[in-house]
Parts: C-alpha cells; sequence; structure tokens
C-alpha cells in the first residue's frame, strides 16, 4: 500500500465491493416483511402515486451536478484514494472499466469476502492492476 498505484487499485475495486453490498441492503430491506404493515416493495407499489420518468427525462449525474452548481449550489467532491496511472486518458479508464467489469462477477466475489474467502477480492485487485498496467504499456 506504499505506491499511490495501489492504493487505487485496492480502493477502486473495493468500492465496487461496497456497492454490491449497499444494493444488497436495500434489497433485503425492501423484501423484508414488517409484521401489521407488509413488505416495503409492496407498500411502494400499492401506494405509489407518481408517474415514471423515461432515461430520458432524468438529467445524468454530471448534468444534475451542472445544474446544481449553476443554480448556486456546491459540492464538497472528494479526492481519489491514490493515483490512478490511466489519469490522463478517459478512452483508455473507460476500456479498463468496460472490460473488468465485463470478467469480473462482483456479486461473487462479495459473496466469498463476507463468508471469509479473501482470495477471490484479492485476484480481483491483482487483475484489475494488472489490466491497468498493461493499458499503460
Amino acid at each position: 500500500m506504499e505506491l499511490m498505484a495501489t492504493k487505487f487499485f485496492v480502493s477502486n475495486v473495493t468500492l465496487k465491493m461496497a456497492k454490491v453490498g449497499m444494493q444488497r441492503t436495500v434489497s433485503a430491506w425492501n423484501h423484508h416483511f414488517i409484521p401489521g404493515v407488509g413488505k416495503p416493495v409492496q407498500l411502494q407499489d400499492n401506494n405509489f402515486q407518481g408517474q415514471r420518468l423515461s432515461d430520458s427525462q432524468v438529467p445524468s449525474s454530471d448534468e444534475a451536478v451542472t445544474l446544481y452548481e449553476d443554480l448556486g449550489g456546491s459540492l464538497t467532491l472528494f479526492p481519489c484514494f491514490g493515483a490512478d496511472p490511466l489519469a490522463n486518458d478517459a478512452t483508455l479508464q473507460a476500456e479498463r472499466e468496460q472490460h473488468f467489469d465485463s470478467v469480473t462477477d462482483f456479486e461473487t466475489v462479495f459473496g466469498d469476502l463476507v463468508n471469509g474467502d479473501p482470495i477471490p477480492f484479492e485476484n480481483a485487485i491483482l487483475r484489475y492492476a494488472n489490466m491497468t498496467m498493461q493499458l499503460v504499456a
């Protein structure tokens, strides 16, 4: 963890694992039974009074940030942990993320990790680092 690139690899893969954990937590909460009330997901479906919006009607994250800041709002952006060796090449970053996401079963890696087997997680970090270094070369 002394190298800035290693910090980046570990933190980026860890964030992907945290996302899986958060999605599982939200899903578990929404589908759990509350005595005398029911399941939150069913309550939402039964009480839903709104209108669904298409993706084209909702701004992207970048657009939402710009709109918010244009209206006088300010956001605290946290810096990356470590240094991405591909920081100056958005095309290579996107290629790495797309390839890594396509060859990594995050659900399985997360499941193994929370059940005491860190090896798939460690392998995912190594795979992410190797993909990055191959793109740098």
